[in-house]
């Protein structure tokens, strides 16, 4: 197995644990045709058997860059329906092409559940012979981090501080808590576009003394530091914070959409954008652990899911049509498509 990805923290320790890593041109800030051509020659170096892209910048360039000897199988992380990441219609309607015609090149996708599944085949169509497999991501279990579990009124949020992640919602409903328990703390870990705005809307709800942008978190300290993980997504594919959450026994509270719905019960789901049902769980989830969330018993741990992962390229490898792939058209100068 060999890497090709941008410079950075992923590829530094991937090389620490002893993968084979090529950064040189690629990456979005190299642009999308010189970044092809880095597909290209590490493929020609290296004489892949099946050539695996990640989210949806890399998805189009591995479509554009795919010799015709390699399978080419992608993961999809994040889909929703709508305007949900996309708000232009004219941008949403573009993306929505460029993928359809990077779908047909792909001999299969793998989805993080099966709500992604669904919608990429809704929105984009099914890949040219190896269609869709779900593969939820991979948690393993530890009963001493259950073990752990205790009531607390440090409530917490870890994402992108984007529109989808509803982030009005969540001071809405963290407002309507303080009511309660006016020791309670919010903690919002991660980075983006939304920064500026929360600091203000932060400050315009009064709000400042009891919560806290945090900036990036590694997960460990993360959940060191909260009690109870709040989560108000518009969409939510199979989000790894969750998933976190629920191994370490933290208190839940999530929006009942996509994904969630394959592995979380009611005692921590709420309508999207119902602030007051946020806030009736947030305070059910900090007292009481019963009622904390627990995985299916068949949810896969990470040894599994790659083990799923290798029997997809196993299908496909066994399977593929011997066809050359279409062509497909891209304009180029956006190369954060997707």
């Amino acid at each position: 197995m060999s890497f090709l990805l941008p410079a950075g923290p992923l590829a530094d320790e991937l090389r620490v644990r002893g993968a084979r890593v090529k950064t040189g041109g690629f990456g979005q800030h190299h642009g999308t045709m010189a970044s092809v051509r880095a597909l290209r020659e590490h493929t020609s170096d290296e004489s892949p058997q099946i050539v695996h892209s990640h989210l949806a910048w890399a998805d189009i360039v591995a479509a554009m860059a795919r010799p015709p000897s390699a399978h080419l199988v992608s993961t999809e992380h994040g889909i929703a329906p709508g305007g949900v990441y996309h708000r232009q219609p004219s941008k949403r309607a573009l993306r929505q092409l460029v993928h359809r015609a990077r779908v047909r090149r792909v001999d299969s996708i793998i989805a993080v559940s099966r709500a992604t599944a669904a919608m990429a085949e809704r929105t984009w169509g099914r890949p040219r012979s190896g269609g869709f497999h779900v593969v939820p991501n991979g948690i393993d279990r530890s009963p001493r981090m259950l073990d752990a579990a205790r009531p607390g009124t440090r409530f917490g949020c870890l994402a992108r501080l984007a529109p989808e992640k509803d982030f009005a919602t969540l001071l809405a409903a963290f407002k309507q808590v303080l009511k309660t328990m006016p020791e309670a703390t919010l903690d919002i870990a991660g980075t983006g576009e939304l920064e500026p705005w929360l600091r203000a809307e932060i400050d315009r709800r009064g709000l400042g003394p009891a919560v806290r942008l945090r900036g990036f978190m590694p997960p460990d300290q993360f959940f060191r530091e909260v009690d109870v993980l709040v989560q108000l997504s518009l969409w939510e594919n199979c989000s790894y914070s969750v998933l976190d959450a629920v191994v370490r026994g933290k208190g839940l509270v999530a929006t009942e959409v996509g994904g969630y719905l394959e592995y979380l019960s009611g005692p921590c789901l709420v309508p999207v954008g119902d602030a007051a049902s946020a806030a009736d769980r947030m305070i059910q989830q900090a007292g009481d652990v019963t009622v904390r969330p627990s995985l299916p018993a068949d949810w896969p741990s990470v040894r599994e899911m790659t083990e799923r992962i290798a029997r997809v390229y196993a299908t496909v490898t066994a399977t593929r049509e011997s066809r050359p792939p279409e062509p497909v058209a891209l304009l180029v100068g956006s190369p954060k498509a997707g």
